[in-house]
């Protein structure tokens, strides 16, 4: 038996962030708490987005993903902040690393 009632939860015009945490954790019978990203294109609203977390040094994504899992912290992290090459190709934050593939 759920402690979630999902069949109310889909009725629901709305769902705020807690309820669709509830329903993730309780449908994927998650282990720890689902990990969403957020991809800002206007540089006034990521000015303004205030995280729990900044990391002081480079990171890899997992232990961005790690901290904002296991802690449940807002992690904000940068371009520059980030460690791995390939993360930053992929997500194309890394447009001179791009190039400078493209070139070889």
């Amino acid at each position: 038996m759920l402690l979630v009632n999902i069949e109310e939860l889909a009725t629901r015009n709305e769902l705020n962030y807690v309820d669709m945490h509830k329903a993730l954790e309780a449908l994927y019978k998650l282990d720890y708490n689902p990990v969403a990203i957020k991809f800002f294109f206007d540089q006034e609203e990521f000015d303004n987005f205030v995280p729990e977390k900044v990391p002081a040094s480079k990171m890899t994504f997992c232990q961005a993903a790690l901290a904002s899992r296991m802690e449940n912290y807002i992690v904000k992290v940068t371009d520059d902040k980030i460690f791995a090459a390939m993360l930053k190709l992929s997500l194309a934050l890394g447009r001179p690393l791009m190039q400078k593939l493209m070139s070889r």
